[in-house]
Order: structure tokens, then C-alpha cells, then sequence
């Protein structure tokens, strides 16, 4: 192994102040993919103990912990500077070597694939997992739902204005954070009587993008009937043009709220954000329903790249 890449990273543990800094980066990544957006890297940095660094002189490298690997894991590096890019990859096998451990990237599409082939060719092998798709929908699809197709989001939609007549629909006001945290919580406990580990760690990070709302530019809105809120949505941008919407919870005492708040939400994103990126499904059969019924515009395929033995 050359000599010129050092066996030893500082990663930085990530943080709130770090998101001025690392936009610049992390907008530069070619797929509108829900795995780098500041908000998600901050909101889950606990769990998944999220440190970052830059290598290869202009490359960001996304470092965190899976319950499937007993050592770091990376997501891809992305940059447009191919020769930065792939300085830091071998900046990372020189350090991954030196600390005896797979290298293993994660949120590799297909496109991604072909370009660590060409610069590393027969090193990687690649794993595809159908959980990891982000569905990505127009903002127009989504407020308007118009064609046959979508008729039962519109039926959805009418019912539940015709058994709520009194509700309203609010953009997220920090003055209301402590509210939208009490609906979050009763969520949890009426959802779910035993939450799992997951569950109990989405809670932790709704808690902790609501209450630096301003700092990360969050958008959403909640939805109210006779005062009381039956469904909330949390959002960042990814990008200019691209919205992510990490968090959508409803009471589902209230029929067609799920489907209210998406379509209320949509309405209220501005003309200059054109696609919408509902995440993955996490291979929750309802939940994969549910993204599918939809009828995406894209779905963006992401697997890993483990790096073979020597």
C-alpha cells in the first residue's frame, strides 16, 4: 500500500453547526437520495454515531455504525471531481486495511456501481436489497392527484372532508414544537404498545430536528380537526428542487388523514420544487403498498459495495 495515504482519519462527529459547511457537499451528490439529506444525517447522528470528514481534497465521506457490522460503514462518496473522488477511496482502503476492516459503502445506485468498476475494477462486490428504494413523486402528481389511477387518493381525500368539515391545515410553527411533540409521542404509545428499538429511535429523532427547526429549515404542516392535530409531516429540502419528507404520522381514528396531509403538504410546497422524496419502505409490506399506490416517477435503487478480500 503507497505510503502517500495515511493510515489514520479524524472523523468529526456530526453536528448541527456542521450544516453550512456540508451543503455545499452534499447537494452536489447527483441522486436525490433521502440518505443525504442534512436533516436525516442529523437527525439519526445518535443512533447510528453519523461522523463525517473530507478526503481526496474536496470529497465528503459519510461515516456511521449499522447493527449489521461490528465496524464503520461509509456512504458512497459523491464528487463531481472524479479524481477527488477516487483519492478518497483509496484513502479509505489504506485506512480500512490498516484497522483490519471491510470496506463497505453504502446508497450505491446502479449508475454509482458502474462508475466504482471503472475506477476500481473487479474490487467490489455489490449487494442489492429492494428495501433501500427511495420513491420519488412530482410535487404536481402529489397536489393534484388527477387521473383515473389516483381516484382512490381522491375518494380518500373527499371522505375525510365530508367527515370533518372543521378541519384545518398549518404550516410547522416552532411556537407549536412542544404540541407536535406531545402528538409524536401519544403516536408512538397508541400505534404500537411495545415500540420497538426503531420505533423509540424515530421518536428520539423527530424530537431532535423539531427542536432545531430553524436551523435546519424544516418544513411541514400539521392537520387539525376542531383544534386538535390528527396528523403531522416533516420535510427538508435535499436540494433547490427537491424536497425529502422524513417524517408523516396520522391518527388513524381519522379516516383518509394519511392521505389528507400528504396531498395538503404537496399543495403547499412552491412551484419551484419539483420532486418529492418519500423514502424508503423498509420492507414493511403496508408501507410498501401504500408508496407504490402512489405510482412513483422514480424509484432509485441503492445497494452496498463491499470491498473483496485481499
Amino acid at each position: 500500500m503507497s505510503s502517500s495515504f495515511p493510515s489514520t482519519i479524524n472523523f468529526t462527529p456530526l453536528s448541527l453547526d456542521d450544516r453550512a459547511l456540508l451543503l455545499p457537499y452534499l447537494e452536489a451528490v447527483p441522486f436525490p437520495l433521502c440518505d443525504y439529506a442534512f436533516t436525516n444525517l442529523y437527525g439519526w447522528r445518535e443512533y447510528y454515531d453519523t461522523r463525517w470528514t473530507i478526503l481526496g481534497d474536496s470529497t465528503l465521506v459519510i461515516s456511521f455504525v449499522n447493527n449489521n457490522y461490528h465496524h464503520p460503514v461509509y456512504m458512497l462518496p459523491h464528487c463531481r471531481i472524479t479524481e477527488s473522488r477516487k483519492k478518497a477511496i483509496e484513502e479509505l482502503k489504506a485506512y480500512c486495511l490498516h484497522h483490519n476492516d471491510p470496506l463497505i459503502f453504502f446508497g450505491v445506485t446502479p449508475p454509482c456501481r458502474e462508475g466504482l468498476e471503472e475506477s476500481f475494477p473487479h474490487e467490489f462486490s455489490f449487494i442489492w436489497e429492494d428495501l433501500s428504494i427511495d420513491y420519488i413523486y412530482t410535487r404536481e402528481k402529489l397536489a393534484r392527484l388527477a387521473g383515473k389511477k389516483l381516484q382512490s387518493k381522491r375518494n380518500h381525500i373527499n371522505k375525510f372532508n365530508k367527515l370533518y368539515p372543521n378541519h384545518t391545515y398549518e404550516e410547522i410553527d416552532s411556537s407549536k414544537t412542544e404540541e407536535y411533540l406531545c402528538f409524536v409521542d401519544n403516536w408512538l404509545k397508541e400505534e404500537n404498545s411495545q415500540p420497538s428499538k426503531s420505533l423509540q429511535a424515530e421518536n428520539e429523532m423527530i424530537h431532535r430536528i423539531l427542536r432545531a427547526k430553524e436551523a435546519l429549515g424544516l418544513l411541514g404542516g400539521a392537520l387539525r380537526v376542531e383544534g386538535k392535530i390528527v396528523a403531522l409531516t416533516l420535510a427538508s429540502k435535499i436540494n433547490d428542487k427537491v424536497v425529502d419528507v422524513h417524517v408523516e404520522k396520522a391518527n388513524v381514528a381519522f379516516d383518509g388523514a394519511y392521505a389528507k396531509i400528504n396531498n395538503e403538504f404537496a399543495k403547499s410546497l412552491p412551484e419551484s420544487i419539483e420532486l418529492v422524496n418519500r423514502e424508503e419502505d423498509l420492507g414493511i409490506p403496508g408501507l410498501r403498498k401504500a408508496k407504490r399506490s402512489y405510482l412513483p416517477d422514480l424509484m432509485i435503487e441503492k445497494g452496498l459495495a463491499v470491498r473483496k478480500p485481499l
